[in-house]
């Protein structure tokens, strides 16, 4: 998997080197994207691969554009962090042959995307000590790759799969005790429907709207939603539950297309970073499949025909 590195997303890709004049630095461009689209403070360090001696630390914000130079012929480890976000790091090994670096005329930035995870109450870091892909000089195809050992797909189901084992354990404590107060627990909504299904019967009007206020305070407006509607069925006129369900749907919208927003902002960066790279096919294909989310968008009418100019000049 050496022509894309998605850290979900690093999404880093290969450049190639042409050959004339000497570089004297090695250039990793990109931004740094934090889940859910918040903006907050960036750390990024470079230490000496092996024995962690700190090299520099950028400070930059979110979605900032960010280029750092690194010297030929040595390792780094570069992390990136952010509070309340799992860090994430990579491997960059410099070293390229001699010749090579001697007669080489232009070697392009290599760029990438870095996104990281926010954190989860119980969910340890330590899966973080471990970098989750390299960026190396391919002999093969004259030009610095990236390699991916951990994709962004892997980290986040690590994430969904212990935060599940937490909330199941909270869920199992909640039936082993016998208690009847729903309101503060957070659930993983199968969890959730599957305890409403066991109490429903005893459950009264005040328990659905507890139950209902706490899941919007949480952010999950569709289950929120669903006790907001039963609260409605046990009285004739509830004025505060219909006011909540229409602002459950609101959120729910707006969510959508927050979603969607981001998938887009997403696409549009990496068939940029392929277009840098002078991959213009590749690059073509990304753009179209953005198309696809958004047939109205006029810069990716532009992106498409840029790279049909490049691709048939």
């Amino acid at each position: 998997m050496k022509n894309a590195l998605s850290f979900l997303l690093i999404s880093c890709l290969s450049c190639l080197v042409s050959y004339g004049q000497k570089k004297d630095v090695f250039t990793v461009t990109g931004k740094v994207i934090l889940e859910s689209g918040v903006d907050r403070d960036v750390i990024i360090s470079a230490f000496g691969k092996g024995n962690r001696d700190l090299i520099f630390k950028k400070y930059l914000k979110s979605n900032e554009p960010f280029a750092i130079k690194f010297e030929f012929n040595k390792e780094y480890q570069v992390e990136f962090s952010s509070e309340n976000f799992y860090s994430k790091s990579i491997n960059v090994d410099t070293h390229i042959d001699d010749v090579i670096l001697k007669h080489s005329e232009d070697i392009p930035p290599f760029p990438m995307v870095v996104s990281l995870f926010q954190k989860v109450n119980g969910v340890s870091d330590g899966f973080t000590n471990k970098p989750v892909g390299r960026v190396f000089f391919d002999e093969y195809i004259s030009g610095f790759i990236a390699d991916v050992y951990t994709r962004d797909f892997d980290i986040k189901n690590f994430i969904n799969s212990e935060k599940y084992k937490i909330e199941r354990k909270s869920v199992n404590n909640l039936k082993k005790n016998g208690s009847s107060s729903l309101s503060e627990e957070s659930y993983d909504v199968l969890e959730i429907k599957s305890l409403w299904m066991e109490r429903k019967e005893e459950m009264s009007y005040r328990d659905y709207v507890l139950m209902g206020d706490s899941l919007y305070r949480k952010k999950m407006y569709n289950l929120a939603r669903f006790f907001y509607v039963h609260a409605v069925r046990r009285t004739s006129d509830d004025e505060y539950c219909n006011r909540q369900i229409l602002r459950c749907q609101d959120k729910m919208e707006k969510q959508m297309r927050n979603i969607k927003k981001q998938e887009l902002l997403a696409l549009k960066k990496i068939g940029d970073s392929l277009y840098e790279c002078k991959n213009y096919c590749k690059a073509r294909f990304i753009y179209q499949k953005a198309q696809l989310k958004a047939p109205l968008d006029k810069s990716l009418d532009e992106r498409i025909l840029n790279c049909n100019k490049m691709i048939s000049p």
